[in-house]
């Protein structure tokens, strides 16, 4: 899931750097993966616009 998250951050124009955390050695391989990731599509990340409107309200 953090991996997710680190791909979904790295692709945020108004980001210019990701520092995760990690807390343990499968974290730090998660965090490292996520770099070689696939970016979202552009519809993957209306979803997720649209679900983070939701959490907002």
């Amino acid at each position: 899931m953090s991996g997710a998250a680190v791909i979904w951050i790295m692709q945020q124009d108004e980001v210019t750097s990701v520092i995760p955390g990690f807390r343990n050695q499968k974290q730090v391989e998660d965090n490292l993966a996520a770099v070689d990731g696939e970016p979202y599509s552009e519809e993957e990340l209306d979803r997720l616009r649209i679900s983070e409107g939701s959490i907002r309200s």
